[in-house]
Parts: C-alpha cells; sequence; structure tokens
C-alpha cells in the first residue's frame, strides 16, 4: 500500500541506503507512488479539500466575513 511503501523509502532516503537526488531513483520512486493509486489518493483528498473550503467560504458570507 501507498503509506507502507512511502514510510520505507522514506528511511532508506534518510538513512542514506537510497539517494533522493539520483534522478534514476527518485523517477522510480515516484513511478511505484503512482502504481500503487497515489494520484487517486490526492484527487479524492484535493475534491474533499475543495468541499470543505466552498463550504466555509459560503458560512463566512453567511455571517459577514
Amino acid at each position: 500500500d501507498v503509506n507502507s511503501y512511502y514510510r520505507t523509502m522514506r528511511d532508506e532516503f534518510c538513512m542514506g541506503y537510497k539517494d533522493p537526488n539520483d534522478d534514476a531513483v527518485w523517477n522510480e520512486y515516484v513511478k511505484e507512488l503512482e502504481s500503487l493509486g497515489l494520484n487517486e489518493i490526492l484527487a479524492v483528498a484535493q475534491a474533499s479539500f475543495d468541499r470543505q473550503q466552498a463550504d466555509l467560504q459560503a458560512y463566512l458570507e453567511r455571517i459577514g466575513k
């Protein structure tokens, strides 16, 4: 899953086992995240954020702020 892969790679980057400045390593990391469904997860999160912002804006307009 995305979270497990992210945590594993974060640790490998931080411990120096993998170099995030190496384009081949970084591109493989991004490719794997995408294959695990990261883009869909981000789309759902963005849609949720957009709805919350719209609700907040409507609320602020209702109370005159």
